[in-house]
């Protein structure tokens, strides 16, 4: 049996979407992940917040002036949902989380940025 394009693209983005979990399990683990708008704007404000992660369900903390900061700069992602984000932190909801630690902020930024661009090329060549 031949594996697809498609098939193999979802494969990655699974197996990239359960490596940010892991990461962000680690980033919490660790103490080196902040949650909640409050939390994190202060920690930014002090320079201690290598990357935002926001929930792509998230549209009230997308426009955070944190969050969008962090776009600017190229310091944040869109993933997961916001219940996806609760449970990892130990929480119902979290919409946004601050990563403090170079490493992990640079490894889950790869990833998602990977699983992104492999997803976005599937539906462009489904659409040619």
């Amino acid at each position: 049996m031949r594996a697809t394009p498609e098939a193999l693209a979802a494969a990655i983005v699974e197996a990239a979407d359960r490596r940010v979990t892991g990461l962000l399990a680690a980033a919490f683990r660790s103490k080196q992940a902040t949650f909640g708008a409050d939390a994190v704007t202060e920690r930014a404000a002090s320079g201690e917040v290598d990357l935002v992660v926001v929930a792509c369900d998230a549209a009230a903390a997308a426009s955070l002036p944190v969050v969008q900061r962090a776009i600017a700069a190229g310091r944040a992602v869109a993933w997961g949902t916001k219940s996806r984000l609760g449970a990892l932190a130990g929480r119902v909801e979290v919409a946004v989380v601050g990563i403090r630690s170079a490493k992990l902020a640079e490894a889950i930024r790869a990833t998602v940025r990977m699983s992104s661009n492999v997803a976005s090329k599937v539906v462009a060549t489904e659409v040619r």
